[in-house]
């Protein structure tokens, strides 16, 4: 199984990169987002879009990779920026946090249990959130699903995970990368596995 990983130039692709490296039957390459080239992608069982930086529409090669993602059924987990960009892909809008996030613990609260990459994850696990944007709600299309949400005492739950309802496309806000999420490989883990699965049976 051979993965791509789009690096949005965020030092946190590193934490994303170790991960992988632990995981056994799996090679993947890092590739910067300017250098990405669309052309490329049919070599990669699954893409995994890296978070960073600003916002989506600074990074234009990312979204083409997405039309090609869609095109083709190639399984895409976008986190942080990535989870913004496949939002804003499919007409959702996003929202600025009314104070930016960073290295921040809120609950994760799972809504579908049957979801692959979200759904084995207990109740209440600890994630890490660096966003100061989410995924406006009412802005979602009937095309993904919200699979989880952030829960903090005294704040406006937060959009954490959306599920295309057609196509193999997660994606997280928060960082299964980072020291503060809980177990946070199984994420990736839940991703690599559905991705096997589609290569075996495609």
């Amino acid at each position: 199984m051979h993965i791509l990983v789009v690096d949005h130039r965020d030092s946190f692709v590193y934490n994303v990169v170790e991960i992988l490296r632990r995981l056994p039957q799996l090679t993947f390459e890092v590739v910067a987002e300017e250098e990405l080239r669309v052309e490329a992608l049919p070599r990669y069982d699954g893409l995994i879009l890296s978070p960073g930086p600003g916002i989506p529409a600074e990074y234009p090669r990312t979204r083409e990779a997405i039309r090609y993602a869609v095109e083709h059924a190639l399984p895409v987990l976008g986190i942080c920026l990535g989870h913004q960009a496949l939002a804003e892909f499919f007409g959702g809008e996003l929202v600025q946090l009314p104070r930016p996030l960073h290295g921040h613990a809120s609950r994760f609260v799972g809504i579908d249990p049957e979801d692959e990459v979200v759904g084995t994850i207990p109740e209440g696990s600890t994630i890490g959130r660096y966003h100061s944007w989410a995924v406006k709600p009412a802005s979602l299309p009937e095309s993904l699903i919200v699979t989880g949400w952030s829960r903090d005492s005294g704040e406006a739950e937060v959009i954490m995970s959306l599920h295309h309802r057609t196509r193999p496309i997660w994606s997280v806000q928060f960082h299964p990368e980072s020291m503060i999420t809980f177990g946070g490989e199984r994420y990736l883990e839940g991703f690599l596995e559905a991705v096997r699965r589609r290569s075996l049976h495609p």
